[in-house]
């Protein structure tokens, strides 16, 4: 349910001490072009959310120079990683 997950993303953002994770959703298929939206998030006390942001919605990995990621994501492993530190 979205309230074990939204309970889920809080457990894993403070045992991880960041303010923000995001859980985005692949849409298409991997031959094709696909793509990803942002699907949940949990944001620390005084972050802004950015659940209804559009432009976090159907990101093309090709367009982005991502589309290797296809092949991998295609097998079901995931990609993870920090994005700065």
């Amino acid at each position: 349910s979205e309230e074990r997950l939204g309970e889920v993303l809080h457990r894993l953002g403070e045992a991880a001490e960041v303010d923000h994770v995001c859980v985005f959703k692949n849409e298409g298929e991997a031959s094709e072009d696909l793509t990803a939206s942002l699907f949940a998030e949990w944001v620390a006390s005084g972050v802004t959310s950015r659940l209804d942001d559009h432009r976090l919605q159907r990101l093309s990995y090709r367009e982005r120079g991502l589309g290797r990621w296809t092949s991998i994501l295609s097998t079901g492993v995931p990609i993870a990683g920090a994005v700065q530190e």
